[in-house]
């Protein structure tokens, strides 16, 4: 079923008209770098956050016979991806290197689903199940449209859930270099690093630390510290930008077009604004607060040390928690981030088949329903119908972190009247 699914997204979107917008930052970027134009890799339109100004970068495009599939995009991660790409970029054309992507985000969503049914959601590891997820989630938007714009993001979370896999599999070690890699170039996966010191998996926390100096390490040796720099005040200015466009399905969003109504008329657009320092902060101690919740909750569960083999334990519903909270509270979280919520979905169904409740059963319907056009907005064409929800997704990951919470309060409950039974 699994390559069914990856077979099936390959071929309905290699070469697909305009595929690759995201991916352009990353494939002039690293060939800016190749050819010693480092210090024009963090270039801005100062008012339109999608754009690219910089006469450098559209001579670098030309040179690599960018072909005019999508405008250029800013970069605005880790030099070391850039650089670690060369190989790759200064061999292919620029649909080529989209096609080798697309093949990875495929394998990565893939592989996704794998760990989850047959880790966290073991009543859902058959084909029959898989497919139904599968299926479910090709119709989703934010499956949609992370395909169309070749978004990398998959494959970081796929890196998240195998470093979640791997720490309650006692492989500490690999956990926290997978958890590094991750973070070093989407960030928010490094809260997870408080969940794994909640839940006492110090080992994985130690790993993680150690790889995420070695990967500063070698961003310093690979780019010069110069460009480290430029790096840091990309992550700060990146920071403390707000953008209400319609696909971006945060918490500071929300809030700016709760509180200031008017600037609905710009949800087409990714015009920037100054993020208020209030909301930043709210949205960082939420993240945090939210990621020690959820460790507390696993650990309350006996999602501690190793249990033996084949002893059953509840999935870490407080892990998934986390997980939602980093998406939804960063300041800037795209819609197609909301992959994740693959995640609760199948731990509802999950649930659902194990204790019959059809409370599960509606929340997962939820988020399935919300990330679906004509609900959902449809990214790919800026088109909304009168059923549309702007920020859908959102709505969605407030519907499963709940749902995470009462999964794991019953799971506790579940576990004591099956004991006592």
């Amino acid at each position: 079923m699994l390559l069914l699914f990856t077979l099936f997204g390959v071929v309905r979107h290699l070469h697909y008209t305009a595929i690759g917008e995201d991916l352009s930052s990353s494939y002039v970027g690293c060939r800016l770098l190749a050819e010693g134009q480092g210090s024009h890799l963090y270039s801005h339109d100062p008012q339109v956050f999608s754009k690219v100004l910089d006469p450098v970068w559209n001579e670098t495009a030309d040179r690599a016979q960018f072909a005019p599939l999508s405008r250029l995009h800013p970069y605005v991660q880790t030099p070391l991806w850039a650089w670690s790409l060369e190989p790759l970029c200064m061999h292919t054309t620029f649909p080529q290197f989209c096609d080798v992507f697309l093949v990875l985000v495929m394998l990565s969503l893939a592989g996704m689903i794998w760990l989850v049914v047959r880790y966290w959601a073991p009543s859902l590891f058959h084909p029959g199940w898989v497919a139904l997820l599968c299926v479910a989630w090709i119709l989703t938007e934010p499956f949609k449209y992370a395909l169309f714009l070749t978004q990398t993001h998959p494959l970081y979370l796929f890196l998240t859930v195998l470093a979640l896999v791997l720490a309650r599999r006692g492989f500490p070690v690999w956990a926290g270099i997978c958890l590094a890699v991750a973070a070093a170039v989407k960030i928010t996966p490094a809260f997870l690093l408080l969940y794994w010191l909640m839940v006492r998996q110090r080992r994985a926390a130690v790993s993680f630390v150690a790889a995420s100096a070695v990967l500063t390490i070698l961003i310093v040796v690979t780019t010069g510290p110069s460009m480290f720099f430029m790096y840091l005040q990309e992550l700060s200015w990146v920071s403390n930008v707000l953008l209400v466009a319609f696909n971006n399905q945060s918490l500071a969003a929300f809030l700016a077009t709760v509180m200031h109504p008017e600037l609905r008329n710009e949800v087409i657009d990714w015009r920037i604004h100054a993020l208020a320092p209030w909301v930043k902060w709210i949205s960082l101690l939420l993240s945090v607060g939210i990621t020690v919740l959820g460790g507390w909750l696993d650990r309350r569960n006996g999602l501690i040390a190793l249990r033996p083999h084949g002893e059953s334990e509840p999935p870490p519903y407080g892990a998934v928690l986390a997980m939602l909270a980093a998406t939804l509270l960063a300041p800037i979280a795209w819609s197609h981030y909301y992959i994740v919520l693959l995640v609760p979905a199948a731990l509802l169904l999950d649930q659902r088949r194990a204790q019959r409740a059809p409370l599960y059963l509606a929340c997962a319907a939820a988020i399935f329903v919300l990330n679906v056009y004509p609900v959902a907005y449809r990214a790919i064409a800026n088109q909304a119908s009168s059923f549309s929800i702007l920020r859908a997704q959102f709505d969605a990951g407030l519907i499963a972190m709940g749902a995470m919470v009462l999964l794991s309060t019953q799971a506790r409950a579940f576990d004591h009247a099956r004991s006592s039974g």
